[in-house]
């Protein structure tokens, strides 16, 4: 019988002279499908007492990070992709704030917009186009007018920690064969309160197959990005979920890795991050299931 409660299960074998052998019975609990959700159960006092307490760069630490920086060779570029078209482009402010307090310089932020605007900072770009304000599309179409070695794709919901990049650079630096990083999140409301921290593993396939608990905000090579031809259009699936799923067909797992720091935090009032689109995460599981 169907719907919900318990069912009892007889299991038989059938020979091949179409004799019924009971092998064994199962019970089972029916029940309707959980919401996934990534919201932290962690008391928002106890988180923020946390972040004064390990977080916050001392002066002495603010010292030490430009140092560090300063001692690099190497110093890859970053292309920074702002979807200023979405539909919370009255944020876009605070997103493009977060990327010019970065501790690590050598990045170049590109805004999608449907004017030509102009920024105090020549790292900031303005890309007009009239393409619809589709994430996928906006980062698609940005791409192909950046020359980077790495990419990083925010909405005007996103919000860089200060010393993101400096973590993906150093990362980089001792994992020089890494195609993907990423961190750990959080919301945070106007006025700077976070709460709700998802703190990640590191990569499992299997998981991420399931389920995108990597999130929207990645550091990826953009030759990578490039070869696996951006993220899809299809409005049926989720584009990141999607796009990282089919990175780790194509890498090793030892080229994509977890910095176990929260590096973005995502604007609470207007966060879709704690439910996940069910019917969108079904549909994406069975385009990519091996």
């Amino acid at each position: 019988k169907t719907g919900k409660g318990f069912k009892f299960f007889r299991i038989y074998a059938k020979a091949k002279n179409g004799k019924l052998t009971l092998v064994g019975c199962r019970l089972f609990l029916v029940s309707p499908a959980p919401q996934i959700s990534l919201s932290s159960q962690i008391d928002p006092e106890e988180y923020n007492k946390w972040i004064d307490l390990y977080e916050k760069p001392s002066p002495a630490e603010k010292i030490k990070i430009t140092t560090l920086i300063s001692q690099r060779k190497l110093k890859p570029k970053i292309g920074i992709i702002l979807n200023g078209k979405s539909p919370y482009s009255d944020l876009v402010t605070g997103t493009i704030k977060s990327v010019i307090d970065q501790y690590y310089t050598n990045w170049k932020l590109f805004i999608t917009s449907v004017d030509t605007n102009s920024y105090d900072d020549n790292r900031v770009k303005s890309l007009q186009n009239r393409l619809i304000s589709q994430d996928s599309v906006q980062f698609n179409f940005a791409s192909t007018k950046v020359d980077a070695d790495f990419l990083i794709f925010l909405t005007p919901k996103d919000r860089l920690s200060p010393y993101a990049l400096v973590e993906y650079i150093l990362k980089l630096g001792n994992n020089p064969e890494t195609k993907i990083l990423y961190g750990d999140d959080d919301h945070i409301h106007l006025g700077g309160y976070r709460t709700n921290p998802h703190f990640k593993s590191k990569l499992d396939k299997i998981r991420l197959l399931n389920l995108n608990y990597i999130g929207e905000v990645f550091f990826i090579n953009q030759e990578l990005f490039n070869q696996l031809g951006g993220f899809s259009e299809d409005e049926l699936i989720d584009p990141y979920h999607d796009f990282l799923s089919r990175a780790t067909v194509k890498c090793k797992s030892e080229q994509i890795l977890h910095i176990p720091r929260v590096l973005t935090h995502r604007v609470e009032i207007l966060s879709q991050n704690n439910i996940f689109d069910n019917k969108k995460r079904e549909l994406t599981l069975k385009r990519n299931i091996p």
